[in-house]
């Protein structure tokens, strides 16, 4: 874990990323026509949230270690398709938009 040195800092961008999810779980209920009391919507920006954190958190803790951002920008997708896997196909194709 990355050590912060301004926890003011970090309190109000971990209160940005919490209004960020509930704003994303409002936009996909509106899209997907859920029920006010479906907590599908809530659960899919919830994992959407973590996956802005964990990426940043990583892009941050390879900055301190003083890997070049080429080194960075290369791990980055590698751990999204990581994650990708441990989605279900509901979670992955969730308010996938028809074109």
């Amino acid at each position: 874990m990355v050590e912060t040195t301004a926890p003011t800092l970090t309190a109000r961008l971990e209160d940005l990323g919490r209004q960020m999810t509930e704003a994303l779980a409002t936009v996909l209920g509106e899209e997907t026509g859920a029920a006010p009391d479906d907590q599908l919507p809530r659960l899919v920006a919830g994992q959407i949230g973590w996956f802005h954190s964990l990426v940043y958190a990583e892009i941050g803790r390879r900055i301190v270690a003083g890997e070049k951002p080429d080194a960075i920008a290369e791990a980055v997708p590698q751990l999204l398709g990581l994650v990708e896997e441990l989605l279900s196909e509901q979670a992955l194709g969730y308010a996938v938009r028809e074109r």
